[in-house]
């Protein structure tokens, strides 16, 4: 609030989704309280799951009641549509539209994201994140991750919206795809500059790295809080780089067996390499013909003739007569 009522940009980075909902929820109730904010308007959003495209194919990472919203065409499915899921299985997703339910195989994942429906309280003021690449009702850029204002709410269910450059954008009753932007994620963080950088720390040790940790204070132009809960682990944490061999971490109990499985794929993998690299020298060595012989240079052919002195001829015509 202090940040806010000196005119200085915040940006509030946390760690994880559940921690981002409370915290959007705490500051929005304190906006509220202190008159920051306009009337509030009940609105049906959808929240990206950010699912990955492994996840996206997976039939276990589908919950009762998502939603799909196409980032490209695809089928009779648009760009910017949303549609029911109505099942998942090995065969594909199951798509409700206009009544009729329309089966999209896995192999189309990079067509669609995965969201959640959910329903907000907004008001002018309020900060929203996007969630998705695409053009505004009125045709200017949205990128996915932006920060925007809401500027209006119209009874059409259209949101008039400011980004950071102060550009104005629509956004359509179908193009809620967004979340509260007063908190993101490290990940959604990159790309922005504020003045001020509150930073939570939620004791997520998978989270909570010398890259994520370089990538959220590096964030902010003037200062940075940082609110923890223990120092000691942080700092412990922030000792770490981030690698994707970390995954082991997850799970502690089977901690030496994961390494040994982990060196046992290694040593495959380099015992593979080897074997392909002798396997293609052998087959060059096959192919490998010897350079041909530099070519000599070719003597011209000359016709030798016989010189004969006057003496020679004499004696040749005299020897004839005889």
């Amino acid at each position: 609030m202090q940040a806010r009522q000196a005119g200085e940009t915040t940006l509030i980075v946390a760690q994880t989704w559940d921690e981002i909902h409370a915290v959007n929820a705490a500051v929005r109730q304190r906006l509220k309280g202190e008159g920051e904010l306009g009337k509030d308007t009940k609105l049906v959003f959808y929240e990206n799951r950010d699912l990955d495209n492994a996840q996206k194919r997976d039939v276990r990472f589908y919950e009762q009641d998502d939603y799909v919203y196409f980032i490209k065409k695809y089928g009779r499915f648009g760009k910017g549509e949303l549609a029911k899921v109505e099942g998942a299985s090995e065969q594909g997703l199951s798509l409700r539209k206009d009544g009729k339910v329309t089966t999209v195989g896995f192999k189309q994942s990079k067509h669609f994201v995965v969201a959640r429906q959910r329903e907000l309280e907004l008001a002018p003021g309020d900060r929203l994140q996007m969630k998705f690449n695409g053009k505004s009702a009125d045709g200017k850029y949205i990128v996915n991750g932006e920060l925007v204002t809401v500027s209006r709410i119209a009874k059409n269910g259209k949101i008039a919206v400011v980004d950071d450059r102060g550009q104005r954008k629509t956004l359509a009753p179908t193009q809620r795809l967004a979340n509260l932007g007063y908190a993101v994620t490290s990940y959604a963080s990159q790309g922005k500059t504020v003045d001020t950088v509150l930073f939570s720390d939620s004791q997520n040790r998978a989270a909570t790295n010398r890259n994520q940790w370089y990538v959220s204070i590096s964030r902010a132009r003037r200062k940075i809080k940082i609110y923890t809960s223990d120092k000691e682990a942080l700092r412990e944490n922030l000792l770490r780089l981030g690698e994707r061999t970390l995954a082991l971490d997850f799970m502690e109990a089977n901690r030496k067996g994961g390494q040994l499985i982990q060196q046992g794929i290694n040593h495959a993998q380099r015992a593979h390499e080897i074997i392909m690299q002798e396997a293609r020298q052998q087959l060059l060595n096959k192919l490998r013909v010897a350079p041909p012989a530099p070519r000599q240079p070719i003597k011209p052919l000359r016709r030798t003739l016989q010189r004969h002195t006057p003496h020679q001829r004499r004696s040749r015509g005299i020897s004839q007569s005889m």
